[in-house]
């Protein structure tokens, strides 16, 4: 039996009489009578579910679902599963499926507003200080969950000295951003008295789970967050940008950011996720979901906190910012 499902990298939006579907970096307008009614069907396609079933549960003829099927594939909005198919994938073919849709996951991120103001110069000092305060506490608890995904891959030795030699290379990486708040006017306990924001710990707590969970799943999540800072030219226009707008005395704060980066990318880890996949024999389509499923819910809540970090500290004045923080 077959299986259609709906592809990561598609988003739908429904308009009078027709859908955009938003497939990787095109677009396609299916024209329809009923656009909420193909919205709803075209999101039931989970691949649980054969052509037969979905076709009933719609309302639509075998032939007319058949057919809607066809035109969705050759567009690329679907795949359709043939449960006879092998159960397990080649990790590189996973490792390439998440190259595919990063890019999209991180336009999801990326083009909020919050992102466009931080490097226009349209934010408070409140809110760009309050943005690197939420990135130090993130990246001080990179040794805890490295420690935890290092235990949980205790039964692949080739995996386990990958996550050490990750924590060696990331211990401490806190500290460019403790030094980069020093120069805009934090004393050090001023930041280590600062509490996170609950969706800066939701994303701790979702990497932890998942470094507990399963090392695949944590590696996919790693390789996501690698590679939102893995093109040199993007990111360093990135950093004048803050430099221009947040550092006009010349403090040098943007530097340990751009030393940060800089040593991150001598590290290698962009392509973190193909090192670990190249440990791992086969993997079970079953476990390789689990890890996409998990990577999309970190852009979930990454989304979230963008949100949060744009509400909480637009309206907070540095002054108040600079004493031990406690939210709501």
């Amino acid at each position: 039996m077959s299986y259609p499902y709906l592809k990561y990298s598609s988003s739908i939006e429904e308009e009078p009489n027709l859908l955009k579907l938003f497939i990787d970096d095109s677009e396609v307008t299916i024209e329809t009578n009923e656009p909420e009614q193909l919205r709803k069907t075209m999101l039931c396609m989970d691949g649980t579910k054969s052509i037969h079933t979905l076709a009933a549960e719609n309302s639509y003829s075998q032939n007319d679902f058949e057919s809607l099927l066809s035109q969705l594939k050759s567009v690329g909005a679907i795949e359709i599963l043939d449960k006879n198919d092998t159960l397990t994938v080649e990790p590189q073919d996973f490792a390439k499926i998440c190259r595919q849709v990063f890019p999209q996951w991180k336009k999801d991120v990326f083009t909020m507003d919050f992102w466009h103001h931080l490097t226009s110069g349209q934010l408070s000092i409140s809110s760009f200080a309050g943005w690197m305060l939420e990135n130090f506490h993130f990246i001080e608890g990179a040794t805890k969950r490295l420690s935890l995904v290092t235990a949980t891959s205790n039964k692949n030795r080739k995996i386990r000295e990958l996550f050490s030699q990750h924590f060696i290379e990331e211990y401490n990486h806190q500290l460019f951003f403790l030094k980069a708040l020093q120069r805009l006017g934090f004393s050090k306990s001023q930041v280590l008295n600062h509490t996170p924001l609950p969706s800066t710990q939701a994303i701790i707590n979702h990497m932890r789970e998942s470094a507990r969970t399963d090392t695949i799943a944590y590696a996919a999540c790693s390789a996501f967050l690698e590679s939102t800072g893995g093109d040199r030219k993007d990111g360093m226009l990135f950093y004048d940008a803050l430099t221009k707008h947040y550092d006009k005395e010349q403090k040098g704060i943007i530097k340990p950011l751009v030393d940060h980066a800089f040593l991150d990318e001598e590290y290698g880890h962009n392509d973190w996720l193909e090192k670990v996949c190249s440990c791992v024999a086969v993997l079970d389509k079953e476990r390789s979901d689990e890890a996409l499923s998990a990577a999309q819910m970190l852009v979930e809540t990454l989304k979230m906190w963008t949100w949060d970090m744009s509400v909480h500290y637009e309206n907070i004045p540095f002054e108040e910012l600079t004493n031990a923080c406690r939210y709501r």
